[in-house]
Order: structure tokens, then C-alpha cells, then sequence
């Protein structure tokens, strides 16, 4: 777009030639370009073999073979013996790049090859649609003439080749063409040039019909082509999805856990570190305080929130996780109170309930499931409020589903934002 426009697309004259300008040249390029594309499209005929037709392939076996000794030669260049001891390591090597070469093209050629065309087409086009536009804007600020001058053609000869490339398009609108007389040793240039208005007009007429409409075509067929593609999913998993995640969204260098008047199942440590990395990533170092007694407030805590919140955390910064069990009944006055005051520090904290002890206590019987909705809805209640999130409820004696990795991914995005999830 950008070239198109910035191109004398007339020529650097103020004469043009109407059979050798930059131009013409680019709109006979593109006439010649796209009616090859369409051919080759009508003839082409989808093949699709087999895997096993592919695997069996005698070229593909020869380029793995070539690639494999590509890799010994590299080596014995250096004519050292750390290169010769290589030669087995760059054998696995050469065959490893040939073995994925093979399947990748196999697996995304088609689609690779469609959209390198659509964006090629795509260029083209605006190349020479921006082209056009330059010569009509030039030509309102310069008078521009128009001549031809030939070695070989005569005026016989130049007039079929004009009618071909210009009368045809432009007949219906612009009338038949009039040649200027050639530039010769008796007529220098200055008298056989003639206005090149209508000439201008008659280019922007043959880039339409030659070079844009063919190039739109083929333009066409590649989308085309490319919408029958497979679009190649990538087949990540859930976990995975949330570790690439929590990598770019959180970055906490330093994650402690305060477990508050609540002691971790046998084995809950283990999970709740490994749910934890599902969602903060593995970059941070989570670290798992002692619990802390009934009753306790910031100031109970072994390390001031003021200086963790203002210590370097190396990668990323702090952040505090709140432990409650879902066993204790919920009190504003003592664990609404310390989550606030925690949140205060300026770190951003997250509230975890879990139900492991309750659970436990109440079974896993329907009976035990609608105590368990009961009393995490009034946790809601207690840690909720007005511009909180809600609160994030795990059990670390059972396996995480994906609704409470969701929950807890919002909490943390929630905490990024605002310090404190609950």
C-alpha cells in the first residue's frame, strides 16, 4: 500500500510512453502472473494420499537420507576429533529435523501454502490499485504528455498492440483509441506528444480488467482453499492452557500461605502446591506458613505485611493466600477482619475455603453435599460484599475440576487488579 503510493508509477517524465511505463509494465506483470494462477487452479486436481503412500515415498525417504548426512559433513568440516566423536549425535539430529520437516508439511503445507498466497494476492492488488491512485493524483498537479517510440514496431503494429492492451477495457467508456505519431528523427518527441489524460484513463481502466479482476480470482480461490484446510487446533489440555496462562497473567515471584486456625489434610500441602501452580505458574515459590491460632491478627504474623509487601520478590511480586476451613462458621468480626487487614498490606491476597475437614465430618452422602452448599454460601456472605470477588472453594483431599480452577483464575485476575480476591 504504502510502496504503491509512493512510487512514480508515470514514469520520472513528464512525457509518458504509453508502452514502457512503470505502470503498464506492472499491469502486463499482473495479467501474466494471475492468468497462469487460474490456469494452474482449473488444472490442478486435489491429491490426497494416504500416510502410508506419504511414509513410502522414495524422495522423501532420499531427503531424509541427505539430511542425516548433512549433518555428518557439518562436523567432519572441522577435521577435529570432538566433531568426528559427534558424527553418531548429529546422525539422531539430522534425522530428528527430517522426521519433523516430513510430518509438518504433511500436517500444514496445504494450509501454509494458502495463506502465504492470500497474503501475496492481497499485496499485489493493493500494489497496484494504490498505483493507479498515485498516477490520477499526480496527474492533477502535473501536466503530463503521452508519445510512443518503438525500435521494432511500426505504427501498424503499435496500434493492434494498443487496441489489445488499452482499446479493449476502455472502448465502451473512452471511444477508440488515436495513436499519437511516433517520435522519430523528423518528429522529435515534443511534437508527437498528445494529452495524456484519456491515456491515464485508459491504464486505470486495463489495471481493472488484467490485473485486479484476475488477481481478485485468484485472491478468491486461495481463501477458498484455505477455509478446506484443516484450521489445526492446538489440542492443549486444561492444565496446560492455565500454566501458559498464569505465566503471562500473574508473574508472582513469592507466594506464602497462611492456613488460619486450620491444619492441611495428610497430603493437602502437596495439593494445594500443585494447584497453585495450575494457576499462578511454576515460576513462583509458594511457601506454607504455620497455621495460625484462632483469633489471630496481623500483627501475629512472624514477618510485618508493611516489609513483605516491600520486599524484592525476585521474578514478579508477593502474593498471600488466606487458608480458611470450611468446618469453623464464618465470623465477620475475625475472618472477614483479618482478610481485610491482610488485603490492606498491599500485596494481593486470595481467600481459599476448604471443605476437606467438612467433608469429612458430614460424608459425601446428599445429606452431606447440601450442608457443605449451605455452609460455603454463608462464607460467601462473610467474605463477600460490595466490589469483592467471590470466594474460592477447594477440597485438598479431592482432585480440582475445571469450575474451581476457573474460580480460582478469576480470583487471581481479580486480585491483580484490585489486591485482594475473595
Amino acid at each position: 500500500l504504502l510502496y504503491g503510493l509512493g512510487q512514480s508509477a508515470l514514469g520520472p517524465e513528464k512525457t509518458i510512453d504509453i508502452f514502457a511505463n512503470p505502470l503498464v509494465v506492472l499491469i502486463v506483470w499482473n495479467a501474466a502472473v494471475s492468468f497462469i494462477g487460474i490456469a494452474a487452479a482449473l488444472l490442478r486436481r486435489d491429491r490426497r494420499p494416504s500416510a502410508t503412500t506419504d511414509d513410502r515415498t522414495p524422495p522423501r525417504a532420499r531427503s531424509h537420507g541427505l539430511t542425516t548426512r548433512l549433518g555428518e559433513w557439518l562436523l567432519l568440516l572441522g577435521l577435529s576429533r570432538r566433531a568426528l566423536r559427534q558424527g553418531e549425535q548429529a546422525t539422531l539430529v539430522g534425522g530428528i529435523l527430517s522426521t519433523f520437516a516430513m510430518r509438518w508439511r504433511k500436517i500444514a503445507g496445504a494450509r501454509s501454502v494458502a495463506s502465504a498466497q492470500v497474503i501475496l494476492h492481497s499485496i499485489a492488488a493493493l500494489l497496484l490499485v494504490t498505483a493507479v491512485g498515485e498516477a490520477y493524483v499526480r496527474g492533477l498537479f502535473t501536466e503530463y504528455t503521452a508519445k510512443w517510440e518503438s525500435t521494432w514496431l511500426d505504427e501498424e503494429a503499435a496500434r493492434t498492440l494498443a487496441g489489445v492492451l488499452f482499446e479493449i477495457p476502455s472502448a465502451p467508456f473512452l471511444g477508440p483509441i488515436e495513436l499519437p505519431p511516433a517520435a522519430s528523427a523528423s518528429i522529435p518527441p515534443e511534437s508527437s506528444a498528445v494529452d495524456a489524460g484519456p491515456w491515464i484513463h485508459r491504464f486505470a481502466l486495463a489495471a481493472l480488467l488484467y490485473g485486479l479482476a484476475p488477481r481478485l480470482i485468484l485472491l478468491g480461490l486461495a481463501l477458498r482453499r484455505r477455509r478446506r484446510t484443516d484450521p489445526m487446533p492446538v489440542p492443549l489440555s486444561a492444565s496446560l492452557a492455565r500454566r501458559l496462562r498464569a505465566r503471562v497473567a500473574t508473574r508472582f515471584g513469592r507466594v506464602t500461605v497462611l492456613p488460619y486456625s486450620c491444619s492441611l489434610p495428610e497430603g493437602g500441602a502437596d495439593r494445594l502446591r500443585g494447584i497453585l501452580v495450575e494457576v499462578l505458574g511454576d515460576r513462583a515459590v509458594i511457601e506454607i506458613a504455620d497455621p495460625l491460632p484462632y483469633g489471630s491478627d496481623e500483627n501475629d504474623l512472624e514477618t510485618p505485611i508493611a516489609d513483605a509487601a516491600g520486599e524484592p520478590a525476585g521474578e514478579g511480586d508477593l502474593c498471600r493466600v488466606l487458608l480458611f476451613a470450611l468446618a469453623q462458621p464464618p465470623e465477620s468480626e475475625v475472618h472477614r477482619e483479618f482478610l481485610d487487614a491482610i488485603a490492606r498490606g498491599g500485596a494481593p491476597t486470595i481467600a481459599l475455603v476448604d471443605a476437606s475437614g467438612y467433608r469429612r465430618r458430614f460424608g459425601d452422602d446428599t445429606e452431606g453435599r447440601e450442608r457443605i452448599e449451605e455452609r460455603r454460601r454463608a462464607w460467601d456472605r462473610v467474605l463477600g460484599g460490595e466490589g469483592a470477588a467471590i470466594t474460592t472453594h477447594i477440597d485438598l483431599t479431592a482432585t480440582a475440576d475445571d469450575a474451581s480452577f476457573a474460580r480460582l483464575s478469576a480470583a487471581v485476575g481479580a486480585a491483580r487488579k484490585t489486591g485482594s480476591a475473595r
